[in-house]
């Protein structure tokens, strides 16, 4: 008979053990914690109906990478409402906008060539999130970014309280692929 915690692996129908690993035709249930340690390769394993209830981490947050390739998914998957995403990707340098001068109480844009700061192309439908590095001019405001065309960014600002005077500023971009 398993002591609690350890995994008792018989040679019976339907489960082998193999150099001390487990191969099944069946199911296999886990009804407690599992905790998996060492290196740990689970490439070319194809997981299907993998439900996860609960706490899930994969990699340490502060040490780890962990690449998912191909698309994923959030939410229940017979939700109409689900999204998935192709990726999410920031530019690793930084891009320069040219704030427009803006008389109050009115509003300016600007569209800005993105081609040169990503490996992907950014499209109309994905999400965007405009980050300034740096303070943005007097009295102005950012109201928003999408994509305008592909590789094309375009950022809006408005005036609060008085005039804004043009100035470059340096942003980061972070794109959510949606299309």
């Amino acid at each position: 008979m398993a002591t609690p915690g350890n995994l008792l692996i018989e040679n019976s129908d339907g489960y082998t053990r193999n150099n001390g690993g487990l191969r099944t035709a069946y199911p296999v249930y886990i009804d407690s914690d599992l905790t998996v340690t060492g290196s740990t390769n689970i490439a070319g394993v194809s997981l299907t109906n993998l439900t996860v209830t609960g706490n899930t981490v994969i990699g340490n947050a502060a040490t780890d990478t962990t690449v998912i390739t191909g698309t994923f998914a959030t939410g229940e998957s017979t939700s109409a409402d689900r999204v998935v995403v192709k990726g999410i990707y920031m530019n690793a340098a930084n891009v320069a906008v040219a704030v427009p001068s803006i008389t109050d109480p009115d509003s300016g844009s600007v569209a800005v060539d993105v081609s040169a700061a990503f490996t992907v192309q950014p499209a109309v439908g994905d999400a965007v999130i405009a980050i300034p590095q740096a303070a943005l001019p007097t009295n102005c405001v950012m109201t928003g970014a999408y994509v305008t065309a592909t590789d094309t960014i375009t950022v809006a600002f408005a005036s609060t309280a008085g005039n804004v005077t043009g100035a470059n500023v340096n942003f980061k971009f972070l794109v959510v692929d949606l299309t």
